[in-house]
């Protein structure tokens, strides 16, 4: 209730047409949005450790968006596996999915599965 009341105040925060009641926004819009990943990870074998894969990212920036992925095979496997939440909108293309995505992506191309 608060951020609403304070929100209601604020004429930034007004949806377009300020209609009494309205909807009023907060903070920044999704894609907008930036995430930091890193990761170091190690796959291990069903033949046993010695056939263990790393998977090593120091540091990537991702932004919003899946559009330049959408046809790579290991993409589409991670996007199967790894559902967006979906409420008033998808999440799919969040920064915080696309990067869980891209680390699930070396994974999946590591091993050959698709």
């Amino acid at each position: 209730q608060a951020v609403a009341e304070y929100a209601a105040a604020d004429p930034r925060h007004q949806s377009q047409g300020g209609a009494e009641g309205g909807s009023f926004r907060v903070g920044l819009h999704q894609s907008k949005v930036l995430a930091w990943i890193s990761y170091r990870l190690r796959v291990l074998s069903v033949h046993g450790a010695q056939d263990a894969r790393h998977h090593d990212e120091p540091g990537l920036v991702v932004p919003y968006g899946r559009a330049d992925r959408e046809y790579c095979p290991f993409w589409q496997a991670a996007e199967r596996m790894l559902q967006p939440v979906v409420t008033s909108h998808s999440r799919g293309g969040h920064a915080e999915r696309v990067a869980m995505l891209t680390a699930l992506r070396s994974v999946l191309q590591g091993s050959g599965d698709a």
